[in-house]
C-alpha cells in the first residue's frame, strides 16, 4: 500500500464562543500508533470528530498526502480512508439485526439502494471479512445480545473491512478488561503491521496507550502542549 501522511495545521474549533481547539497542529503517517492523551476537557474527542468530518465548521487545513481536502462529514472522510470508532458502541450498532447483517449493510445500502439481499452470500462475505481480521464472532447472534468488547470489534470490522488509511479508536479500553484489552491490541498491532492502518488511539490509561503506541501527542485545554516518541 502506498504511503499515507495525515496532516493537520492551526485547527480551530468553537462552541457558542468558546474555543475547544486552539490552533493544533498534528501529523501521522502509514503504520503508525499514536496516542492522544489528556484529561477530560482536553479537546481530544473534539479533534478526532472534526478528523472524521463529524464537526464540519472547524478552521484551519488538513492535508492527506500533500493534498489539501475538506472533511465537511463523514462520508467525505470514509472516502479518503478516514474512519472512527466511537466509545459509545450501543448507539452506533443494530441491536436486532445479526452480526453479520450490522457488518455489511452500510455497503448494502450503497449499492443496491434497498435492503433486500441474499443471505447466504452476505453472511459468506462477512465470514470472509472477520476470518481476514482475525476477529471471532458468531455470524447470527443478534448484536444486542454481544459483550461491549464484542460490540466494539464488531465496529471495529465495519469501519476497516473496505479502505482504511486511518482508524480513530476513541477510548476504546474504557469499558474493557484486561484480556479484551489484549485481543483489541493484537487487533490494532495486526492492523498496523500489515495493513499499514494509521491509527489514532485516544485514551486517558496513559499505561495503556505507551504499551500499544509509538508516538504520542498530549493535550491541554484545547491545544497541543506535547508530542514524543514513545521509546
Amino acid at each position: 500500500m502506498d504511503e499515507f501522511i495525515f496532516r493537520a495545521k492551526n485547527i480551530t474549533m468553537e462552541f457558542s464562543g468558546v474555543k475547544a481547539l486552539d490552533k493544533v497542529d498534528f501529523e501521522i503517517r502509514s503504520s503508525e500508533i499514536r496516542a492522544v492523551v489528556g484529561i477530560n476537557g482536553a479537546g481530544k474527542s473534539t479533534l478526532m470528530k472534526v478528523f472524521s468530518g463529524v464537526y464540519p465548521a472547524y478552521g484551519g487545513d488538513i492535508y492527506c498526502n500533500g493534498r489539501k481536502v475538506s472533511l465537511k462529514s463523514p462520508a467525505e472522510a470514509a472516502k479518503l480512508g478516514i474512519r472512527i470508532v466511537h466509545q459509545e458502541a450501543d448507539t452506533a450498532i443494530l441491536p436486532d439485526f445479526k452480526v453479520y447483517e450490522n457488518l455489511l449493510i452500510d455497503d448494502l445500502a450503497v449499492e443496491t439502494g434497498m435492503f433486500r439481499y441474499n443471505r447466504k452470500k452476505m453472511r459468506q462475505k462477512a465470514a470472509e471479512v472477520l476470518s481476514a481480521l482475525g476477529i471471532v464472532l458468531d455470524l447470527d447472534m443478534y448484536a444486542k445480545n454481544l459483550t461491549l468488547a464484542q460490540k466494539q470489534m464488531l465496529l471495529i470490522a465495519k469501519q476497516i473491512h473496505k479502505k482504511c488509511r486511518l482508524l480513530i479508536l476513541d477510548e476504546p479500553t474504557a469499558a474493557l478488561g484486561k484480556e479484551e484489552t489484549e485481543n483489541l491490541f493484537r487487533l490494532v498491532r495486526r492492523l498496523s503491521q500489515t495493513e499499514h492502518t494509521s491509527v489514532i488511539f485516544i485514551s486517558h490509561r496513559l499505561a495503556e496507550a505507551l504499551a500499544i503506541c509509538q508516538s504520542c501527542t498530549v493535550m491541554c485545554a484545547g491545544r497541543v502542549t506535547d508530542e514524543f516518541a514513545v521509546d
